[in-house]
């Protein structure tokens, strides 16, 4: 019978030393199967340091704390930001005093930014300068608006056409020829009338009548004329008027009168000229009336026995039918 392997070997061998060999699983003290190894678990291990990252330019890598200059830009090429500032790290080398290790990131460089910004303007100035300029606005908008409506109202009131030429259908009914009977004894004829409406930007309404006295050995006559003209505007019918008066009262002489009336329309002027004799009177009455878009005339002569026709008489019915004129025409 074989015995244990150290009895083979002819060494006694004490179980309680340490042997260099032992069969593997042994768990007695001292017998471990081979050299004693450290266990790698069990021990610290070195602080791991990753090698410094390489800068992507060809210079020297900064050192921590140090200030460079800034880099002057090429020409053609925009500024892209700021230089690095003091002690703030380069990426991928962690700044002096910073924690290292294999789980350890380094802060990453901030993106560079675009110079310094100006402070934008707070809401309140913003709603305060909108607010003064809307109402600056509405207030120009306001003063512009009253201006055209004072203005636009004044000239509206000037210009407005008082009468309109459309209720105007006979001429002769705006006087009462009936009057011319004073001197003559009846109508020489149906009067006349015509009437133009809004022809060359104007109206127009005439009448004639006519009476007389036709017997043996006397005549006697009368005569009253009536010209209207319409305007579409105060401004045109003024200019009407007053060629209308510069000619009429441009004739001077012996028996002839001219003047201004009052009392009938905005405004007013007569002309008159008489003639006697001792065997006949006669006599011509005109009155010139302005109002508003209207202008007219009006004429009343008169041809009778010696002393029948007085500028008084002719005065009083054509200033009478004038006032008549207007009263028909709506003024």
């Amino acid at each position: 019978m074989t015995g244990p392997w150290w009895e083979q070997s002819g060494q006694p061998q004490d179980p309680q030393q340490p042997q260099p060999y032992g069969p593997p699983g042994a768990s007695g003290p001292g017998q471990p199967y081979g050299p004693p190894q450290p266990d790698p678990y069990s021990q610290p291990q070195p602080a791991y340091n990753p090698p410094p990252a390489q800068p992507e330019n060809p210079y020297p890598a900064p050192v921590p704390g140090a200030t460079y200059p800034a880099v002057p830009p090429q020409p053609g090429m925009p500024t892209t930001g700021l230089p690095p500032q003091p002690g703030m790290p380069t990426a991928g080398i962690p700044a002096a005093g910073m924690p290292s290790g294999p789980n350890f990131m380094p802060p990453q460089q901030p993106f560079p930014g675009h110079g310094p910004q100006q402070p934008p303007a707070g809401p309140n100035k913003a709603l305060i300068f909108g607010g003064l300029g809307a109402v600056a606005l509405i207030g120009i908008v306001v003063l512009i608006i009253v201006m055209a409506t004072s203005g636009g109202s004044s000239n509206k009131k000037k210009n407005e056409a008082k009468y309109s030429p459309d209720k105007i259908t006979n001429s002769c009914e705006l006087v009462d020829p009936s009057v011319l009977s004073k001197w003559a004894a009846k109508p020489e004829k149906t009067p006349e009338h015509t009437e133009s409406k809004g022809g060359y930007g104007y109206s127009s309404f005439n009448c004639t009548a006519a009476y007389k006295t036709d017997t043996t050995g006397e005549y006697k006559s009368a005569r009253m004329y009536l010209y209207v003209t319409m305007r579409k505007t105060e401004k045109d019918a003024k200019e009407s008027y007053d060629r209308s008066k510069a000619t009429s009262t441009g004739s001077t002489g012996t028996g002839q009168e001219n003047g201004d009336v009052t009392g009938i329309g905005q405004a007013a002027y007569y002309h008159s000229k008489s003639n006697s004799s001792t065997s006949s009177s006669s006599g011509d009455y005109e009155v010139g009336v302005l109002d508003s878009n209207v202008t007219f005339t009006l004429h009343v002569y008169a041809l009778a026995d010696e002393n029948e026709v007085t500028l008084a008489d002719l005065k009083e019915t054509a200033e009478s039918q004038a006032k008549k004129v207007l009263e028909k025409l709506g003024g």
